[in-house]
């Protein structure tokens, strides 16, 4: 009869579940499952890039207008600091401004009879006690018009030309005198005709300023002289016009006043140069050009305006 060993439980009960072998083996088994998993986790991820052809034109379009914007930006800084750019108007230069477009333009209507009138007046004004001899007829010539029918000079200025010689003969009667009967100074043998000389001062001063409607009809002056066709934008779009719009401010009459004292310049410089009917067109253009530049100056009053085109006070 066999005897238990002391102490000692049954052989099979002491024996693992699993052979020592197969026990490591799962333990190494279990890991590799895992490692697939944890090798396509740390596989890079690798990102497709597509290259496209350079666009030459596009890319210098966008530095042109770049550009375009940083001038535009000095450019209205440097208005700014300068005082450039459209002015805003009080309501008595607009209001000013808008009679005064509105007579611009105008043509002369000899059927008329407010325009009769008027034309009827400068006769008066120019020859006063002398009978008028009509509308029509050759003692007009006496005034400095081309021809028989004054009406006929008044294609540039339109009736806007007839009020400023009658704005002249009647608030600078002096003046109207001096340069009809040619007073002042040594004059030529060949003068400039007074009645369309002033004709050609009106337009010049229209042109100028810009101060032709927008799309209006152009007409050329002709004779003793001849405005160009006028331009649009505006006094605003000029200096030379941005300074007549403060002119506007000072004085009601400002056309008149500036019409006036650019008729007393163009005698002025008549006689400077010693000047002679052919020699009109270049007189009429340095009129301008002395009233563009006075104006530029930005006078705060007729006076001013005077000095700045160098004529003496008064006038």
């Amino acid at each position: 009869m066999r005897r238990r060993r002391a102490g000692g439980e049954d052989d099979g009960l002491g024996e693992a579940l699993l052979p020592a072998g197969d026990a490591s083996d799962a333990q190494q088994q279990q890991p590799q499952r895992a490692e697939p998993q944890q090798q396509r986790q740390q596989q890079p991820q690798h990102t497709v890039i597509v290259h496209r052809p350079f666009d030459i034109e596009a890319f210098l379009a966008f530095i042109l207008a770049r550009w375009t914007a940083l001038l535009q930006a000095i450019a209205g800084c440097l208005r700014g600091l300068v005082g450039g750019g459209a002015p805003k108007l009080s309501l008595v230069q607009a209001a000013r401004l808008d009679e005064l477009q509105a007579r611009v333009g105008v043509p002369y209507a000899p059927d008329n009879p407010l325009h009769r009138e008027a034309l009827l007046e400068l006769w008066d004004l120019a020859f006063p006690g002398k009978p008028c001899p009509g509308l029509k007829g050759p003692e007009w010539k006496d005034m400095g018009w081309q021809g028989v029918d004054p009406a006929t000079d008044f294609r540039a200025a339109g009736l806007l030309g007839l009020d400023n010689l009658l704005y002249m003969g009647r608030l600078r009667p002096r003046l109207f005198r001096d340069l009809q009967s040619k007073a002042r100074g040594a004059r030529s043998s060949w003068e400039y005709p007074f009645g369309a000389a002033g004709m050609n001062v009106t337009w010049a001063l229209v042109d100028l300023l810009r101060l032709q409607p927008s799309g209006g009809a152009v007409v050329v002056g002709s004779g003793a002289g001849g405005g160009g066709g006028a331009r649009g934008g505006g006094p605003a779009s000029t200096a030379a016009g941005r300074g007549f719009l403060g002119l506007l401010s000072a004085h009601d009459a400002a056309f008149e006043e500036l019409y006036c004292c650019a008729y007393e310049l163009l005698d002025a410089v008549w006689l400077e140069r010693g000047a002679t009917y052919m020699e009109f067109n270049a007189v009429l253009g340095e009129v301008r050009r002395r009233v563009a530049r006075a104006l530029e100056a930005r006078p705060g009053s007729v006076e001013a305006l005077r000095a700045g085109v160098g004529l003496p006070p008064g006038g």
